[in-house]
């Protein structure tokens, strides 16, 4: 989890208006995971503006980086935890 996204308790707190929480899961072929919630820019109220919302918004803040070895496979899960869109997941496997 990010510093910037939790209390001094470690609990999550408001995003802020406009905002959202988003949970990105990292899995890659050779065992290696990783986590964190973000807050970002809340999706568009209108189901045909979300999948924009997910290239433009959500899929760049996937991955940590360890896969950039062609050969690593990865499966890269994004997770909306809070707000109107919450349980809305995707997933990119390569």
């Amino acid at each position: 989890m990010n510093a910037f996204d939790c209390n001094p308790e470690g609990e999550l707190v408001e995003p802020g208006y406009g905002r959202v929480w988003v949970k990105f899961e990292n899995d890659y072929s050779d065992g290696h995971h990783s986590e964190r919630v973000l807050g970002l820019p809340a999706p568009p109220d209108e189901r045909t503006m979300l999948d924009a919302w997910v290239d433009a918004v959500v899929y760049p803040e996937t991955g940590d980086g360890h896969g950039s070895d062609p050969e690593l496979g990865s499966c890269l899960t994004a997770t909306v935890v809070s707000g109107h869109w919450t349980g809305m997941t995707w997933e990119w496997i390569s």
